[in-house]
């Protein structure tokens, strides 16, 4: 790891000649656009609120300027696409940009739109997350590319054969790429005029809100390691090949992540990361296998944990120490650049504070039934389609929100949390009149469903007093634009 030594970028001396006059940049914004333009690929791990997207294209516009990119795509979550045109075209006013969003993206248009990436010339390509997974490698482009991989698995095999050594592992591997090979070409569509991705010759990728794509599936021989997906998702997967296609035909360079969040499940995550733009510098170590790179870094040992049901115990292997963190760090920071937003400026927070609700016997008799799901799934006794461990968790949540999101009944009472927090909001409602409360709740979204967590608080704190008119649901506004610019009426 001798050659990754941690280096500062000065961006100083860009001049951002065509941006707008009226918007200046700070100095780590300039320093990370020059880590961008001198580095090969680059992850942006800056706080929210640190200025990622005007890094992310002041940068694409001067590798424009200096050639080191012609093409730039960028792909962001669906909710943010406007706000990120009206941030481009707020920068670079004269810029020429295409943004793309799953309205402008159907089997119908998608052809044409495809064909104007290919061929027009744009300062910037904004694209949503769904719109770029319908675009797919050719099955010509993943059979080659995954041709080589085997390739190169047959030499090792080959070689280990001839010295008498047996290569199981090697076939179980020949097996597992040819597998991903059919999973990428399944769900390929000839509704694009017959254009692929690697098609668009895409000089530089930018990703908004990478960790969204930190499940790649991890080959590893360590069953049950805790924190550790071996599937992965679909689209990570998608994502991890379209990465590297973009390296490839860019001589190794071409990929931009950011995200306020690099690391937050588990140190594997670093992994991911590394795969995506470290891939070779991973292979030139042996680390490309996270066998040899948990090996290398990490300690796993078998360390007793509270089971689902909150009153026993069970023995899961996980990550409990770690070494040679210099060396890893050295070579990650060659590739990321970090920066925590000053609290200066920021309004002080006047504390907090935690409602803790006691268990109902309703719950406790729920997460027993848990429980019980739980050990027949672990024993085999179930079929992984009808039950399994992400339905469980899943259904775990609701029942702690409320019983009635799991075909139960939720008495309205003290241990219910929808009581709990709209007595709070009424409390603080006649306390500051005039002032505005936000209620985030992740479940149970008003969606057309029997029960709805939104619709019963809503009822109650009108029930409280407080006029309809003046409760409001963020899904009532369709686009980003209404969420801005429209007030409840």
């Amino acid at each position: 790891f001798g050659k990754y030594e941690v280096v500062s970028y000065d961006g100083s001396g860009l001049k951002f000649t065509d941006m707008n006059p009226d918007i200046k940049l700070f100095d780590y914004q300039k320093n990370a656009v020059q880590k961008i333009i001198s580095t090969p690929n680059t992850l942006l791990s800056f706080d929210v609120g640190s200025g990622k997207t005007y890094i992310m294209i002041a940068a694409a516009m001067e590798m424009r300027k200096s050639g080191l990119s012609r093409k730039n795509l960028f792909v962001v979550p669906n909710n943010i696409v406007g706000q990120w045109e009206r941030m481009f075209c707020d920068l670079y006013p004269q810029a020429k940009v295409l943004t793309v969003e799953p309205k402008s993206f159907t089997p119908e248009k998608r052809g044409k739109v495809l064909r104007q990436i290919q061929k027009e010339d744009y300062d910037g390509i904004i694209m949503a997350y769904s719109s770029f997974e319908m675009i797919h490698l050719s099955s010509d482009y993943i059979s080659k590319s995954m041709g080589n991989v085997i390739s190169e698995l047959q030499k090792r095999m080959a070689k280990l054969s001839r010295d008498n050594h047996t290569s199981t592992s090697i076939s179980r591997e020949v097996e597992h790429v040819r597998k991903v090979i059919c999973e990428l070409t399944q769900c390929i569509s000839e509704s694009t005029d017959g254009i692929f991705f690697e098609d668009l010759d895409i000089n530089t990728l930018f990703v908004d809100e990478a960790h969204n794509f930190k499940n790649i599936p991890i080959r590893t021989t360590m069953k049950n390691l805790r924190g550790i997906n071996s599937k992965g998702s679909k689209k990570c997967l998608e994502m991890l090949e379209k990465v590297h296609c973009v390296q490839e035909m860019n001589g190794g360079r071409g990929v931009v992540f950011a995200t306020g969040t690099p690391l937050s499940n588990s140190i594997s995550d670093t992994y991911a990361m590394q795969c995506y733009l470290q891939y070779n510098d991973l292979a030139e170590n042996n680390l490309h296998r996270f066998d040899n790179w948990s090996k290398t870094f990490a300690v796993i040992e078998d360390v007793c944990e509270i089971d689902v049901n909150a009153t026993s115990f069970r023995m899961i292997k996980r990550f409990t120490k770690f070494h040679n963190l210099p060396e890893l760090s050295r070579m990650f920071s060659g590739v990321s650049i970090f920066h925590s937003v000053s609290k200066d400026g920021l309004p002080e927070l006047l504390g907090y504070t935690d409602d803790v609700i006691e268990k109902s016997r309703e719950l406790d008799d729920y997460m027993k039934e848990i429980y019980e799901r739980t050990e027949r799934i672990r024993n085999g006794d179930v079929d992984r389609k009808k039950d399994n461990m992400l339905k469980v968790s899943t259904d775990g949540r609701k029942a702690a929100l409320s019983l009635n999101l799991v075909g139960k009944k939720q008495n309205y009472d003290e241990c219910s949390k929808v009581y709990c927090c709209v007595k709070n909001v009424a409390r603080i409602y006649n306390e500051a009149p005039g002032s505005s409360q936000l209620v985030f709740c992740d479940y149970s979204t008003p969606k057309g469903a029997s029960y709805s967590v939104y619709k019963e608080m809503k009822d109650r704190l009108v029930e409280c007093g407080i006029p309809k008119n003046e409760i409001a649901f963020v899904h009532s506004c369709k686009t980003e634009d209404e969420k801005i610019n429209t007030k409840h009426k």
